[in-house]
């Protein structure tokens, strides 16, 4: 079973998904797009949102892992992945120009 949970009624949520994958994307996101300009970042983030939700829609058609709620469908998925990972992004910028100033010793 891909989708192991300890407490299935009181977790409602992928945790392999949630607390592993999602996050290691991230960072392999973050590393890729280091040195990025913002168009670059868009269309990179495509390499990683379109094969994700490709897999969750193949997961949800042909196995009983992921189930789709009322309202959300693959597009969703798809904006909401490549949402996050340009906010995490973003947010990651903003840290490095705040470390980078603030222990800039030239």
């Amino acid at each position: 079973m891909l989708n192991p949970t300890r407490f299935p009624k009181q977790v409602k949520t992928s945790v392999v998904f949630d607390y592993i994958l999602f996050p290691i994307s991230c960072v392999f996101y973050n590393q890729l797009t280091k040195d990025s300009r913002i168009l670059q970042c868009i269309l990179k983030v495509l390499y990683f949102s379109v094969p994700m939700t490709i897999t969750k829609l193949w997961l949800e058609k042909n196995t009983q892992l992921v189930k789709y709620k009322k309202g959300w469908n693959w597009k969703t998925t798809f904006y909401s992945l490549s949402f996050s990972f340009l906010l995490v992004r973003f947010s990651i910028s903003v840290i490095r120009r705040i470390f980078n100033n603030k222990y800039d010793f030239s």
